[in-house]
């Protein structure tokens, strides 16, 4: 009986882990064309480096850098 909950509960959980994260890239896709679409390259391309330097920087706090600052 433990076994059937317990199979059962890891896979709502994976369905739900997969809309998140299809959910999520589906968004920044669309977002990312309504941008290209409005604004002129060389602002896009401005903000594609900010999304980098942004992106960058939440690799290094889930990777636990803000953890280990707050311990020093």
């Amino acid at each position: 009986m433990t076994q059937k909950i317990f199979n059962s509960t890891i896979i709502r959980s994976l369905f739900w882990v997969s809309v998140e994260k299809f959910g999520y890239s589906g968004i920044y896709f669309i977002s990312t064309i309504v941008l290209a679409r409005i604004l002129t390259p060389k602002v896009f391309g401005t903000i594609g480096i900010l999304a980098i330097y942004i992106a960058l920087s939440q690799i290094l706090n889930e990777s636990g850098l803000g953890g280990a600052l707050v311990r020093k």
